[in-house]
C-alpha cells in the first residue's frame, strides 16, 4: 500500500533553527516534543503527502501526517501512500494502532522490516473514508468528555478545598 517506506538518516550540519528563504524545509526528528521539528534545511527529502513514525525510543510509535516538502532524519520512518489504494488518513489511523509492533526492551524500537511485515486490512477508498470519518467523531466526542471530566475534578477540588476552609474556621 506504499510507494516508499525509509528511514531517516544523519542531521544535516548546516540548518537553520528558524525558516527564511534560504532555509525553508522542516527537518523532523525522531521525537514528540514540537511534534519533531528540529529546524529547517536548504534540501528536502520527501515531497509527498506522508506519515512519520518515531522509530526508537521514549516516542516510539508517534505517527504523524506530514503535508509539503520536508526532510526526516535520525531514524524517523517515513511511510508514502500508495493512494490509488490507500487514503492518508486511514492509513494514519493504522498505524496509529500498531503498538503491537514495537520491539525491544531497554530502548522500544519500530524497525522497517517490522513495518513491510505488517499485513492491515485495505478496505475501498470509500470504506476508508467512512472508518475516517466515524473515528473522527469518536475523537470529537472523546476530546468532550475528557473536557467534563477535567471540569468536573475541577469543580470537585474547589468544593473540597471550601469544605475545608469552613471546618477549619469553625464555621
Amino acid at each position: 500500500v506504499l510507494e516508499k517506506l525509509y528511514a531517516g538518516g544523519d542531521k544535516p550540519s548546516d540548518i537553520s533553527i528558524d525558516p527564511n528563504h534560504t532555509y525553508k524545509y522542516p527537518i523532523y526528528a525522531n521525537a514528540v516534543k514540537n511534534d519533531g521539528l528540529i529546524g529547517y534545511s536548504k534540501t528536502f527529502r520527501e515531497d509527498k503527502p506522508a506519515i512519520t513514525i518515531a522509530g526508537r525510543g521514549s516516542g516510539t510509535g508517534h505517527v504523524l501526517k506530514r503535508n509539503g516538502s520536508f526532510l526526516p532524519i535520525v531514524r524517523l520512518i517515513t511511510a508514502v501512500p500508495d493512494t490509488s489504494i490507500v487514503d492518508i488518513d486511514y492509513l494514519e489511523l493504522v498505524f496509529f494502532d500498531m503498538k503491537t509492533k514495537i520491539t525491544g526492551s531497554a530502548i522500544p524500537q519500530l524497525t522497517i522490516p517490522n513495518l513491510k511485515n505488517m499485513e492491515i486490512k485495505v478496505p475501498t477508498l470509500e470504506e476508508q473514508a467512512e472508518i475516517v470519518l466515524k473515528v473522527n467523531k469518536l475523537k470529537l466526542v472523546l476530546g468532550s468528555l475528557k473536557d467534563i471530566k477535567k471540569r468536573q475534578n475541577s469543580l470537585l477540588e474547589n468544593l473540597k478545598l471550601s469544605y475545608l476552609d469552613k471546618e477549619f474556621s469553625y464555621e
